[in-house]
């Protein structure tokens, strides 16, 4: 809004101020309207406030006037600069939802954290199990947590981190929807678990410890998970998929894509 300050004068600004001046020059800047197609696109009743509105935004020059036959038509005299002026709002607005939802959710994790951290000693000695806590509460351990464990433990929040991810147990990025471990122990290493693997990250673009960018699926891999006859073997979720081949790595996406979009036409 500070280069709209700039260059815009001070009794425009305060025009558009109103959040219904704001929807009327929307509709206006689409073509020329009367008052009632202007009340009927606002979605309100046939009222003299839509024409003291537009009677203002006529007044700072930012809407004209003519008839048309028996109609009281009004348009836009300046489509550049109005249309400029919506954008930069538009902007400005998306940017204050941004901030205000990103502050919104860090406040709800510091209060979770909080949360988990009662009745905790503050003793440094005690930062894994809390990170474990955490991670237990939240799939991962989002920045915020660690920043609250810092202060809460008063140790630098780059300790905190350097902890965090040197074990392997912790996570630093949310998990996908689905879990997909690929078992690369001996048995699933000699009937090709690695050829397997590769058609995992073929498919879903990722390497393991990796997250699809829609949040989906995530890829891991394991040393065993105790069915060494069924070799070789994947764990998708908790269910046990034995003798995978690449083909059937396909059909196990196809499932769950066929089940997303069930879940959609549902709702």
């Amino acid at each position: 809004m500070d280069r709209i300050g700039r260059t815009i004068k001070p009794k425009i600004l305060k025009a558009i101020a109103h959040p219904v001046r704001l929807m009327i020059l929307e509709e206006l800047s689409k073509g020329t309207k009367c008052v009632t197609e202007v009340e009927e696109l606002l979605g309100t009743v046939r009222q003299p406030n839509i024409s003291q509105h537009l009677a203002i935004l006529r007044q700072c020059g930012l809407v004209g006037y003519r008839q048309e036959g028996r109609r009281h038509c009004y348009f836009i005299t300046n489509l550049r600069m109005v249309s400029e002026l919506l954008a930069t709002i538009g902007a400005a607005n998306e940017a204050w939802r941004a901030t205000n939802n990103m502050t919104e959710k860090a406040a709800l994790i510091e209060g979770k954290t909080r949360g988990v951290l009662r009745g905790i000693h503050r003793k440094r000695g005690n930062l894994v199990p809390i990170l474990q806590r955490i991670q237990a509460s939240f799939g991962y351990l989002p920045r915020e947590a660690m920043l609250e464990v810092s202060r809460f433990l008063g140790i630098p929040e780059v300790d905190v981190y350097s902890v965090a991810s040197f074990y392997n147990q912790f996570r630093l990025t949310p998990p996908g929807k689905h879990r997909v471990r690929v078992c690369l122990g001996t048995a699933c290493h000699m009937k090709g678990g690695h050829i397997i693997l590769e058609a995992w990250q073929r498919r879903l673009g990722i390497k393991p410890g990796e997250v699809t960018p829609d949040r989906e699926f995530e890829l891991d891999t394991v040393a065993c998970v105790g069915c060494c006859a069924m070799a070789p073997v994947n764990v998708v979720d908790d269910k046990v998929e034995g003798k995978v081949s690449p083909t059937r790595v396909d059909g196990i996406l196809l499932s769950y894509r066929l089940q997303k979009e069930r879940e959609g036409k549902g709702q």
